[in-house]
């Protein structure tokens, strides 16, 4: 049995994400593999939510805007939230995480945040994941023009988040 979706906690995630006129969307079977990666519009994803999750996917929306037909990081339009994936450590990926490991992923993107806040005077928040938790820094969006541009952004993010 899947769990039964907050529809009210969706509709939170779309007030911090703003009004666009389609999100980018991924959901990942995990046990099998499939993904699902397109855009959609708000009502469209509202409506499909809990069929998605009944069929066994973990869904999510990108709070960066990105280009639609081009999900690769060139893709990425407009940068809105710098944020870490802190995944539960277990030794089979094909299996979700247990309590007990994802606890674990709870406490390390606790210490993540808590060091970023006292650091660089940011504010962020923590979102439960399929196997894991997201740790949210949500920004002022800014354009990102050109992919050239946006691979470089890109790499220097990667490299702060490696650093942290």
């Amino acid at each position: 049995m899947h769990p039964q979706v907050d529809l009210n906690a969706v509709r939170v995630h779309f007030e911090i994400i703003g009004d666009r006129p389609k999100y980018h969307v991924t959901a990942k079977d995990h046990k099998t593999g499939k993904v699902i990666n397109a855009w959609f519009m708000k009502d469209e994803i509202l409506s499909k939510v809990q069929e998605w999750t009944d069929q066994g996917f973990t869904i999510w929306v990108s709070f960066n805007e990105i280009e639609e037909g081009h999900d690769s990081i060139e893709g990425v339009s407009k940068f809105c939230d710098l944020w870490f994936d802190v995944d539960a450590r277990r030794a089979d990926k094909s299996k979700p995480a247990t309590e007990e490991e994802k606890e674990e992923a709870y406490k390390r993107a606790e210490r993540l945040k808590d060091y970023i806040e006292k650091e660089y005077k940011a504010l962020g928040f923590l979102a439960l994941s399929g196997n894991g938790i997201h740790l949210h820094f949500p920004l002022q969006c800014f354009p990102l023009p050109g992919e050239q541009f946006r691979k470089e952004v890109n790499e220097k993010l990667r490299k702060f988040a490696q650093r942290v």
